[in-house]
């Protein structure tokens, strides 16, 4: 059985300078160590990379045919140590200092209410590329991909805050404790004015109001 060469490739790669955004204003550093080649198999069709199959020598991937409907790309982790890291997150290692950003929102409700919104940043690449677009060009010989973006959108923002009114519809009784009973109104009324407390911030970063209990 062969056995893989492993190297180490320190190498620069381009990032978004917030989460969630679409430029690449920052360039990172990190380290890539592990095996120098993987094979992989994309789809003959729209060249996305098939991820769910990936080897290296010691795995006898340079021996495998391609299945049915597959094409075998050989990825040189000397030449493009970003892919190798994605294919294999745990042979790379930040090397840009990361922290905690925080920032601060100002609702727009009576109060003004302020809420921090944390996260890390920067992050590895494989925590910042979404892996559906990693694309294989065979006429260039190329990789593409496109950064991460929220699942979370106002849409399913709404719909989620539509499912909490609906399951919160029959929480209130007549015979309930008052203060229970106006915590409860308090609550949905927070639901029904979520979308204008939360004008013109980002839906990923939106917090749902807190049941009356919990």
């Amino acid at each position: 059985m062969a056995t893989n060469t492993i190297i180490t490739k320190e190498f620069t790669y381009a990032s978004p300078d917030a989460q969630y955004a679409q430029n690449s204003n920052l360039n990172l550093t990190g380290t890539y160590n592990g095996p120098s080649k993987w094979y992989v198999f994309i789809n003959e069709t729209n060249h996305l990379e098939y991820r769910a199959m990936k080897m290296t020598e010691e795995d006898n991937g340079a021996d495998l045919a391609a299945p049915e409907g597959l094409v075998k790309v050989i990825v040189d982790a000397e030449t493009d140590p970003a892919i190798a890291s994605m294919i294999d997150p745990s042979a790379f290692t930040l090397s840009t200092s990361h922290s905690e950003v925080s920032e601060t929102i100002v609702l727009a409700d009576a109060d003004s209410t302020e809420v921090t919104y944390s996260y890390i940043w920067p992050l590895p690449i494989v925590d910042i590329v979404d892996a559906e677009s990693i694309v294989y060009n065979i006429d260039t010989s190329t990789w593409s991909y496109e950064f991460r973006t929220s699942q979370q959108t106002w849409d399913t923002i709404i719909e989620t805050r539509n499912i909490l009114l609906e399951n919160s519809d029959s929480r209130i009784a007549d015979d309930m404790p008052d203060s229970l009973k106006a915590a409860w109104v308090a609550y949905r009324k927070k639901l029904r004015d979520l979308p204008k407390d939360w004008a013109g911030v980002d839906a990923f970063k939106v917090v749902y109001p807190t049941q009356p209990g919990q």
